[in-house]
C-alpha cells in the first residue's frame, strides 16, 4: 500500500511539473466540463487541456468518461505537491533577452528585438488567447535563436537535456506534416522555453 501511495505522489509530482496549470485543469474535470470548456475557464489552448488531461489518465490521475470528457480520481488533489512562492513579476521581451545573453558565449552588437513580421501575419487567423500564447511562444523561440544559433551545435550543447528528451519523444509519438519545422524549438511549450530562460 505505501508502494502505491508513494507511486501516486511521483505520478501527481510529474504531472504538477508538466505545466503551469496542469493542478488547474485536473480540478475543473469533474466529468461534466469537457476540455475545450475547461481550456476556456483557463485561458489555455484547447490542446494543451487535452494533452494534460490523456497524461492524468495514464499516470491514474483521472478516468476518460468519454469522449472529452475526464473526471479526476476522488481526493486526488491531496496528493497535489503544494506551490510555493509568490507568482513572479511578468517579463518584456527586453527583460528575456538581457537574462539570456548572459548565458551565451557569443552574441552580436544589436540589443533590439522585436516580433517578427511573419509572427504577426500568422496572428491575425487566431483566436484572441491563442494570439497571445502564440506570439509570446515564437517570440521566445525567435530571442533564443537570436542569441544561440552563433555557436556550433547550439541545441545539443545549450538546450537542457529533459527538453530535448522531450521534443525527440514528441517527433516520434506525433510527427507534424502539416509544415516544415524550423528546429526542435518548434516543438517546446511555453513552459519549456520560459525553464530555458530561467524565468518559469
Amino acid at each position: 500500500m505505501a508502494e502505491n501511495s508513494e507511486l501516486l505522489r511521483k505520478n501527481c509530482e510529474d504531472y504538477a511539473q508538466s505545466h503551469g496549470k496542469a493542478i488547474d485543469v485536473l480540478r475543473n474535470a469533474n466529468g461534466k466540463n469537457h476540455y475545450s470548456d475547461i481550456a476556456k475557464i483557463l485561458n489555455m489552448p484547447a490542446t494543451r487541456v487535452s494533452g494534460l488531461l490523456r497524461k492524468a489518465s495514464k499516470q491514474g490521475l483521472a478516468k476518460k468518461i468519454n469522449n472529452g470528457h475526464y473526471k479526476k480520481e476522488a481526493g486526488i488533489l491531496g496528493y497535489m505537491p503544494k506551490v510555493k512562492g509568490t507568482i513572479k513579476p511578468q517579463k518584456s521581451v527586453r527583460d528575456l533577452q538581457k537574462k539570456i545573453a548572459k548565458k551565451k558565449t557569443k552574441q552580436g552588437k544589436d540589443t533590439h528585438f522585436y516580433v517578427s513580421g511573419r509572427i504577426y501575419s500568422t496572428i491575425d487567423k487566431m483566436p484572441d488567447a491563442y494570439k497571445r500564447l502564440y506570439a509570446v511562444e515564437n517570440t521566445l523561440r525567435d530571442l533564443i535563436r537570436k542569441v544561440l544559433t552563433s555557436q556550433v551545435d547550439w541545441w545539443k550543447n545549450r538546450i537542457p537535456p529533459g527538453i530535448q528528451t522531450y521534443v525527440a519523444d514528441t517527433i516520434k509519438r506525433t510527427p507534424y506534416h502539416a509544415a516544415t519545422r524550423k528546429d526542435g524549438l518548434e516543438y517546446t511549450h511555453l513552459g519549456q522555453l520560459l525553464e530555458y530562460t530561467h524565468l518559469g
